[in-house]
């Protein structure tokens, strides 16, 4: 059986760690509520990894941000929800489940 098709999906609503391991991230979709709102991605397993990006949506919309070519972390996904933030879609796949 071929793994490296295998993607997951997660919406979170709070800070949360996604994967501990070495991951590859597609995407990102920030969604605010009728205030500014923002979402980090850091590299590590905690609010202390490295800041990757952080995503800004304005008030009402869903801002999304994808990643054409193949975008690892090598610490773990962790997701810092800021105030205002309906939720975070995050497509990922973890590297323990592709096989080269």
């Amino acid at each position: 059986m071929e793994n490296e098709k295998v993607w997951a999906n997660i919406w979170v609503t709070q800070d949360v760690c996604i994967w501990e391991g070495k991951v590859e991230v597609a995407l990102l979709l920030v969604t605010a509520d009728d205030r500014a709102s923002e979402a980090t991605m850091r590299n590590g397993r905690d609010s202390s990894g490295s800041i990757v990006c952080t995503v800004k949506a304005t008030e009402t919309t869903s801002v999304p941000v994808s990643f054409p070519k193949p975008f690892y972390l090598e610490n773990g996904l962790y997701i810092t929800v800021g105030e205002h933030t309906l939720g975070v879609l995050v497509i990922f796949r973890p590297i323990s489940e592709i096989t080269e």
